[in-house]
């Protein structure tokens, strides 16, 4: 390990280039995330499509010649906290090489992206932390100039399984919003009603997506919108407790008997159908229920093993989604103030916080 702190030392920090997409796919590769359930999240075929979903993005990168020892991205995102509009910026992607773990790479990242967040007049940072993943959090704990991170609380990942299964008839449910009427000031209107940190809906994107909606007196009363990421990001089982080993076991046995797919095991891909965007009238948390049953009736024809949805855990969905047989991943959210704002921070600690886990 000598040698190497000796040769991170003389390791290049600069900005990634699309030239670099093959070394940041292979250092992706290299990089689970732990948890629970330990999972690689693969980038094929182009690891910046993930970025661009995201928003406008930047990526810095530890390189050794032309290999990519380490990175760092952000993504610049606006949300609304306290019906204003604010500016936020999302990290992700901090990933050093498993022969470089415990080297200056992740300083050097965290400063050079520091200095980038600066040059850019950023305040607000944002961060998800699956639970279990340690290493990452003495990087939150105020290092570098960056100031300590408040925690936000925890997200529930549900992994809900895919049926056969038909929805509750009783409902007219249908891809068909009324004439007249938005859908996407339905979702605006819930989130901004329910979330401390609301998103502003990406209407470009909602007009070419699988949207499924409950009308009631041609009027939208629940809607999900649902897409599917496989083309930007490929989840794959690393590892796994004994006892999740059992249960996809006992899948593969009893799949012909309840119709559900068999469940992924160690080394296969996870099939998922995203849940993006979701929201509900008052009182109609049956027809949201209705909504996601269809949606895994649509994910079982369409071979997906689950139909995912992250939730922060105050989120009122929480309780609905509970009721179906599901798979939880779970997160921690953290946020600070690069500017010393600790205000802006306290205006949505404690509360509902939406993220887009679809894009994670």
């Amino acid at each position: 390990m000598t040698n190497n702190r000796l040769h991170t030392c003389r390791s290049r920090i600069r900005t990634a280039f699309p030239d670099d997409n093959d070394g940041l796919l292979q250092l992706t590769k290299l990089s689970s995330m732990k948890g629970v359930i330990s999972l690689c999240i693969d980038r094929e075929p182009d690891f910046f499509l993930l970025l661009q979903a995201r928003g406008e993005s930047e990526v810095v990168v530890s390189m050794d010649g032309k290999q990519v020892l380490g990175s760092f991205s952000i993504s610049k995102q606006k949300v609304v906290i306290n019906s204003q509009v604010e500016t936020i910026y999302y990290l992700a992607d901090l990933k050093i090489h498993p022969e470089w773990r415990g080297s200056s790479i992740g300083i050097r990242l965290m400063e050079a992206m520091r200095v980038r967040l600066l040059e850019l007049s950023a305040d607000l940072l944002f961060c998800t932390v699956a639970e279990g993943n340690d290493r990452v959090l003495p990087f939150l704990q105020g290092r570098l100039g960056f100031p300590k991170c408040e925690h936000l609380g925890k997200f529930i990942v549900f992994q809900i399984l895919a049926s056969k299964t038909f929805p509750d008839q009783h409902f007219k449910i249908t891809n068909e919003v009324p004439d007249g009427v938005s859908l996407a000031a339905f979702y605006e209107q819930f989130y901004q009603n329910n979330c401390a940190i609301a998103p502003i809906i990406d209407k470009a994107w909602l007009a070419t997506a699988r949207n499924i909606v409950v009308i009631s007196e041609e009027k939208i009363v629940a809607a999900i919108s649902l897409i599917d990421t496989g083309y930007m990001k490929q989840n794959i089982v690393k590892g796994m407790p004994a006892w999740l080993k059992l249960v996809v076991f006992l899948s593969k046995k009893l799949s012909p008997l309840t119709g559900w797919i068999p469940l992924p095991g160690i080394g296969d891909l996870i099939k998922v159908l995203n849940i993006r965007y979701w929201a509900y009238a008052p009182n109609q948390t049956d027809g949201m229920k209705a909504l996601i049953q269809k949606a895994r009736n649509i994910a079982s024809v369409e071979n997906f093993h689950f139909v995912s949805i992250g939730l922060h855990e105050h989120d009122s969905m929480v309780s609905i989604c509970k009721k179906f047989p599901n798979v939880p991943f779970l997160s921690n959210g953290y946020v600070t103030s690069l500017q010393n704002n600790p205000e802006k921070i306290k205006a949505f600690i404690g509360g509902v916080v939406f993220e887009d886990f679809a894009l994670v």
